[in-house]
């Protein structure tokens, strides 16, 4: 048996195309949402990670990404569903877990793919536990923005709840 051992891949320009880029932890409470910009161009996956997020209210809580760090808040097509058998579509981001109440803690990972570059269009795909009642949620949809992605913002509906649980958002990218 063979085996294959290297310490970097790159393409013929000379990139690493599977580089992988961890931000640092935001921790913060107390606003509307918490954002994460400068995100290099090129990139074709986004993954936000969560570890116990909660908000004050009862908006749902979503993901919406931007270009030019300016952030698209409608267009989106996509719905989420949680284990009590509750629906909800969404159009002004991308919803990841559907009828929140202020209670909800919520752990997982929604994932975004660039899946044409000629459009700027984007993917997502979620699984997030509710880790005090032991509950799953999943969400899927599609936006196209105007540019290259280069922000991701996590926020609720409306944008008017608070974030006042938040043991760790992070993003990875690629």
């Amino acid at each position: 048996m063979s085996s294959l051992v290297v310490n970097d891949i790159t393409n013929s320009s000379g990139t690493r195309p599977y580089n992988t880029t961890l931000s640092a932890e935001n921790t913060t409470t107390g606003g509307t949402s918490l954002d994460f910009d400068n995100i290099p161009s090129g990139v074709k996956q986004v993954h936000i990670l969560f570890q116990t997020l909660s908000g004050s209210g009862t908006s749902d809580f979503i993901i919406q990404i931007g270009t030019g760090e300016v952030f698209k808040t409608s267009g989106y097509v996509g719905s989420s569903w949680s284990a009590n058998t509750t629906n909800q579509n969404y159009t002004d981001g991308f919803g990841f877990h559907a009828a929140h109440q202020a209670a909800n803690t919520y752990e997982g990972v929604i994932s975004l793919y660039l899946c044409d570059s000629s459009n700027n269009t984007w993917t997502s795909s979620g699984n997030i536990g509710r880790s005090e009642s032991g509950g799953m949620g999943i969400s899927s949809g599609t936006v196209s923005l105007s540019g290259v992605l280069d922000s991701v913002r996590v926020t609720s509906q409306g944008g008017s709840d608070t974030i006042d649980g938040n043991s760790g958002i992070s993003i990875q990218f690629q």
